[in-house]
C-alpha cells in the first residue's frame, strides 16, 4: 500500500517558489525585490479606489499561483492554477449575472506576485476580495469548502500562531524575508475548494 508523503511534494513547490524569485532578483524585474529590503507593506499600497454612492459591489476574485507556480498536481495530472482559474470564470459570470462587477486579478496562466495582486484590488476598488485556491488530498471522498476570513486580531490560539509563523518563514529567500504583513482590504477572504486528489508514491 502506498503512502502520501506531503513533506516531499511541499518541499518540492516551496523551492520552485523560491527559485522564482530568485530568478526575478537577479533579473531585475522586479524592483521591490531587487532591493535588499521587503516589499511595501500595506502603508506602501495604492490607496482603495474611491467608491461611487449608489456604485456597484465588487468583488476581485483571485484564482491562486499561475505560471511557473503550479498550486497542487492531481493524480491525474490536474494543476490547481488550471482549476482555481476555471472557477473563478464560473463564480465571475454567476456574480455578473446578479449584478455584482467581478473581476479576476489573472484571466490566464500567469504568474502575479501577492503585492501585485493587492494592488489590482485597489485599483478596482474591491469592496471583497477572494482568493480561491484548491487543497490536495489523497482521500477521493473528501468534499466541501474551507472559508478564512481576515482578522484584524490576528491569531487566536498559540497553535494558529505558531503555524501562521511557520508559513510565513517559507517567504524567506537565502535567509532574509522578502516579504512583510501586507492588507489586502478591509474585506478578505480565502477560499480553498474540494480538494485536489494527489498521487501517492
Amino acid at each position: 500500500m502506498s503512502t502520501f508523503k506531503p513533506l516531499k511534494t511541499l518541499t518540492s513547490r516551496r523551492q520552485v517558489l523560491k527559485a522564482g524569485l530568485a530568478a526575478l532578483t537577479l533579473s531585475g524585474m522586479s524592483q521591490a525585490i531587487a532591493k535588499d529590503e521587503p516589499l511595501k507593506t500595506s502603508n506602501g499600497h495604492s490607496k482603495p479606489k474611491a467608491k461611487k454612492s449608489g456604485g456597484k459591489r465588487v468583488v476581485v476574485l483571485d484564482p491562486g499561483h499561475g505560471g511557473i507556480d503550479t498550486g497542487a498536481i492531481g493524480r491525474n495530472g490536474s494543476k490547481e492554477k488550471h482549476v482555481v482559474l476555471a472557477i473563478a470564470k464560473n463564480v465571475r459570470s454567476i456574480l455578473r449575472n446578479h449584478g455584482i462587477d467581478a473581476r479576476l486579478t489573472r484571466s490566464g496562466d500567469t504568474f502575479i506576485p501577492l503585492y501585485d495582486r493587492v494592488e489590482i484590488a485597489h485599483k478596482h476598488g474591491a469592496d471583497l476580495f477572494m482568493s480561491i485556491h484548491a487543497d490536495g488530498f489523497t482521500n477521493p471522498k473528501a468534499a466541501g469548502a474551507s472559508v478564512f476570513a481576515l482578522s484584524n486580531r490576528g491569531a487566536s490560539s498559540a497553535m494558529a500562531k505558531y503555524l501562521s509563523e511557520r508559513e510565513n518563514r517559507a517567504d524567506e529567500v537565502a535567509g532574509k524575508r522578502r516579504l512583510t504583513r501586507i492588507t489586502y482590504c478591509s474585506k478578505c477572504c480565502l477560499i480553498w475548494c474540494k480538494p485536489i486528489l494527489l498521487k501517492t508514491a
